[in-house]
């Protein structure tokens, strides 16, 4: 059972690429090659490995593409969600991250996963149909 995020194969091939670009040169050279015999036994080229550990991550929670997250909000009992904009399909020129009211279709974007996160637990915030509902 995986304990913590730093444990993931992405994280592992992250730290092990970064020492082969932070090694001495003289042992830079022994590295990529070996990184290389890695990834041809592998089936895959070093440029994939190097975008499946550095691209951007890939999101799709409950099977819905850029979604990071979907729950029920005890305010309001609404099915709300965290998607990654671009990856979803959203317009993500007012922020890259969107939090979405399932139930209503309202949505706003925020510029930080964390803010996006913040904004989760209250539609009301938000949605005006929540926000509707709550007060009645």
């Amino acid at each position: 059972m995986r304990t913590s995020v730093e444990s993931s194969p992405r994280r592992a091939l992250q730290k092990m690429l970064r020492a082969v670009d932070t090694a001495p040169p003289d042992r830079q050279m022994d590295l990529q090659a070996a990184v290389a015999r890695a990834a041809a036994a592998a089936g895959v080229s070093v440029e994939d490995l190097r975008a499946y550990a550095f691209g951007p991550r890939e999101y799709a929670f409950n099977g819905l593409l850029g979604c990071v997250v979907q729950q029920r909000s005890r305010i309001t009992g609404a099915l709300v969600g965290l998607y990654q904009a671009e990856q979803a399909g959203m317009d993500a020129e007012a922020g890259r991250w969107s939090t979405v009211c399932e139930a209503h279709g309202s949505c706003v974007n925020h510029a930080t996963l964390a803010a996006a996160r913040a904004h989760l637990p209250d539609p009301t915030m938000w949605c005006e149909a929540c926000r509707s509902t709550c007060e009645n």
